[in-house]
């Protein structure tokens, strides 16, 4: 089953105005809870594509997808210590502002995650994060992210945390709007968010000095380049601004349906990812293609140099083999006259042979009878010519 932003928006509309019983928007819940699967499954068959690929970033944007996908619709909670940020929650999602049933806890502490539950729970993760669930139905496919004390800004969770969030509420105190590490987080992590900015405690100053301290908050917020709407409220009911901030989170912020808003903002993620990877494949392909043709250049390349050296080593073999058989050839012409048995004979002076014979046997006697020894002739006085 697949289901478009848009076909979503419309169903979203018909449900408004038919006014649609609980029992049947537990139907259209378990509709979207579906769709989700089916999203899920469009991004692990994606993960399996880029297994076996180097395309890191990719893959991170899959992973953190399938994480968004399969979260609730979060809001993070920041603002100074003693800003009034637990009261606030209670009064905008809860149906009273302390003593009902399923309330969230008066104080946080840490870090607190704050779901609908079957039953009123609280499970500690570790020393600074605790998960707690309430049965108030305002809660149902929402996840509250209430960041209790400025040190834990730089957690990598609460980073995390803030990149997983749909909206962020930052409450100010009427006692301090200029807090630099509350400023510094939202500009720097909750950009491109749903912000509302809330100035609490209205009550403890008179009205000219709170319409100032709007203005140098508008001011802060412009310098940051922050985009939010700014409500001013107190939570004494002589003053008024804390309906007029739940009407706005309810509508503008939640919408009649979270989970719906959820699934449109999960569809237009994989919608977005997909885009982008189809174009990223096609890129790819185009630069495999050129590749390709690249690779077939060289090796058509390497062929016609290697059928060249192998034509040239041909032919300096087969001049080598000439030379040397010339040469060869040569030597062979210039032996075979030298040892020509006439030509030695013509060569060699007649008037000493019988010399050189004379010399040749007293030189064998010599050897033979060593005791007698003889003169004998001189042989430097005869001469062989060769």
């Amino acid at each position: 089953m697949t289901c478009s932003k848009s076909t979503a928006q419309l169903f979203y509309k018909e449900i408004i105005k038919k006014n649609i019983m609980n029992d049947q928007f537990t139907e259209l819940t378990n509709y979207f809870c579906q769709e989700k699967l089916d999203l899920e499954e469009i991004l692990s068959r994606l993960k399996e594509v880029l297994k076996d690929t180097d395309d890191k970033e990719s893959k991170d944007k899959i992973e953190a997808a399938i994480q968004q996908v399969s979260a609730a619709y979060r809001i993070l909670v920041v603002g100074a210590e003693e800003s009034g940020r637990t009261s606030l929650l209670e009064h905008i999602f809860m149906e009273e502002a302390s003593g009902s049933e399923g309330s969230i806890r008066k104080k946080t502490h840490g870090i607190e995650e704050i779901r609908f539950g079957a039953a009123e729970a609280a499970l500690t993760i570790d020393e600074t994060l605790t998960r707690r669930f309430s049965t108030n139905k305002r809660l149902e496919g929402l996840a509250l992210t209430d960041i209790g004390e400025e040190s834990f800004y730089e957690d990598p969770r609460v980073i995390a945390m803030a990149a997983d969030s749909q909206a962020v509420l930052a409450v100010f105190s009427s006692e301090n709007i200029q807090n630099p590490k509350v400023w510094s987080f939202i500009e720097t992590y909750c950009q491109n968010k749903k912000i509302v900015c809330i100035l609490n405690k209205s009550d403890l100053y008179p009205p000219e000095i709170m319409e100032k301290k709007e203005k140098r908050l508008q001011g802060y917020m412009e310098e940051a380049g922050i985009r939010a709407t700014l409500f001013t409220v107190t939570l004494k009911e002589d003053r008024n601004g804390l309906k007029e901030l739940c009407h706005y989170i309810r509508e503008a912020v939640l919408g009649k349906c979270p989970v719906m808003e959820k699934h449109a903002a999960n569809i237009a993620l994989v919608s977005s990812l997909t885009q982008e990877l189809r174009l990223s494949f096609l890129q790819r392909r185009r630069q495999f293609e050129e590749d390709q043709k690249i690779l077939l250049y060289m090796d058509e390349k390497m062929n016609d140099f290697y059928q060249q050296q192998q034509d040239k080593a041909k032919r300096l073999k087969s001049e080598v083999f000439s030379v040397i058989s010339q040469e060869i050839d040569n030597y062979r012409d210039c032996i075979i006259k030298k040892l020509d048995p006439k030509k030695i004979q013509d060569d060699m002076d007649i008037s000493d042979k019988n010399a050189f014979k004379e010399w040749l046997q007293h030189e064998l006697e010599k050897r033979a009878h060593p005791e007698t020894e003889s003169p004998g002739p001189n042989p430097e006085s005869y001469e062989v010519v060769l």
